[in-house]
């Protein structure tokens, strides 16, 4: 029988189990497939995604008796690429329940957006493994042409509303944000829609989260509110992209104090084991809540924030961001009795240049931490505070390379004559 007609034996896509023996794929290739050697099967899977018939592949899928070969045969359609991908495509109509799953698996990471519709299709399909496939696929593929009819299933069962769900956040698609706020006061889907108007990230999705966190009773529900606003700030462009939206301008009244409390203690709380501190990403979700809507009265709880070193360049921005309005809070910061928080506040002052608060940063060329005082030389130098001349001509003999590296630099670039000053004063007072 020729390769046509025995093609033509298998029904009107091919798709037939396959049989235990046949020698459309050379038998030593078929056998690697099956092989329990882990470097002979991945050979084996490479060779057959490059020159394995896809159709023979299909039908490897669709064996019941060899789990293994099974697997084997779906990473090789996997790895064909656009080869394959017409032969998948078909076997979505395939009679076995379980090779249309797999097929609906194997075309969500194709990458190829021409088979979006053929999922779209198996979304009403009335098994809903095969929906649930084919819904994760989509959310691989991330195609807009899939939000309705994601959107649709939003009242599906439990499971299947979930999956839709977490697929329209991958997808981002502005249009999904009302329908899935409209689910936030269900509890059972709090969590996962929180997650998904936190990727889709626009305006409209952020202000929904705002409102949620607000009104948020339990820890965990505003926990995972934060972690969520936190990641849609983190998408959102534009000098002040929420302007004008009335959720937003709510969290800097009055009434949003217990929010604000929280807040505070998130990202000033000095007890380790305060579970509101436990979670590094809440510092950072709060520390870009209170920056990107200027929450001004928890500047000085940001500059805290700086007591973990890792936050550093978050809070720093943080503080470029908000601009001068950050200077009663940095003065605060420089007189803290943490290091870190020091440090950070010496940097934003030099970062915004904040002459106002010179005398302070002066004050920390005698702190007890080299790098503080190296980062004060430093700022003051940016400041271009020249009347610091001879305190850092001191510090060219600090104990610390670092301290005495920083002050040379300094005064290489602050007013050649107050330098000239303050060493010809040094000199004589050590030939004194």
């Amino acid at each position: 029988m020729d390769r046509d007609r025995e093609r033509s034996s298998r029904g009107a896509f091919g798709l037939t189990p396959m049989p235990a023996s046949f020698g459309s794929i050379e038998e030593s290739l078929l056998a690697a497939l099956s092989s329990v050697d882990v470097g002979a099967r991945r050979e084996a899977i490479g060779e057959a995604a490059k020159t394995a018939d896809p159709v023979d592949l299909i039908e490897m899928v669709s064996d019941h008796t060899n789990a293994s070969r099974r697997n084997a045969a779906i990473e090789a359609l996997t790895q064909a690429g656009p080869r394959g991908v017409a032969t998948v495509v078909r076997a979505l109509h395939h009679e076995d329940p379980e090779v249309i799953m797999f097929a609906a698996g194997i075309l969500g990471r194709s990458r190829d957006p021409s088979v979006v519709p053929h999922l779209v299709g198996l979304l009403s399909h009335a098994d809903v493994n095969i929906v649930q496939s084919s819904i994760e696929s989509l959310s691989a593929l991330r195609s807009p042409l899939a939000v309705m009819p994601l959107i649709d299933l939003l009242g599906a069962d439990l499971w299947i509303a979930f999956s839709a769900i977490h697929a329209l956040g991958e997808i981002g698609d502005a249009r999904a944000a009302l329908p899935l706020a409209t689910l936030l006061e269900r509890e059972e889907y709090e969590q996962a829609v929180m997650e998904a108007l936190g990727r889709i990230g626009t305006p409209e999705s952020t202000a929904y989260l705002a409102g949620k966190l607000r009104e948020a009773t339990s820890f965990e529900t505003f926990a995972n509110c934060l972690l969520a606003l936190g990641y849609a700030l983190e998408q959102l462009s534009g000098e002040d992209p929420m302007a004008g939206v009335p959720t937003w301008a709510r969290l800097r009244t009055a009434e949003s104090a217990p929010l604000h409390e929280r807040l505070y203690r998130i990202l000033a709380s000095e007890n380790p084991e305060d579970s509101n501190v436990a979670n590094p990403q809440l510092r950072i979700a709060a520390a870009e809540l209170v920056c990107a809507a200027r929450l001004e009265t928890l500047y000085s709880a940001l500059l805290q924030a700086g007591r973990d070193p890792s936050m550093e360049d978050l809070l720093l921005f943080c503080a470029t961001t908000v601009g001068p309005a950050m200077a009663a809070a940095i003065a605060e910061g420089l007189r803290a009795p943490n290091t870190s928080v020091r440090l950070l506040a010496c940097r934003a002052a030099g970062v915004l240049a904040l002459k106002g608060v010179s005398n302070q940063v002066q004050r920390l060329l005698d702190d007890a931490d080299e790098l503080v005082r190296a980062s004060a030389v430093r700022t003051l130098a940016r400041l271009r505070d020249d009347w610091s001349a001879p305190a850092i001509v001191d510090l060219l003999g600090d104990p610390t390379d670092v301290v005495r590296e920083a002050a040379t630099e300094a005064l290489a670039r602050m007013d050649p004559g107050s330098v000239t000053s303050a060493l010809i004063t040094r000199r004589a007072m050590d030939s004194s």
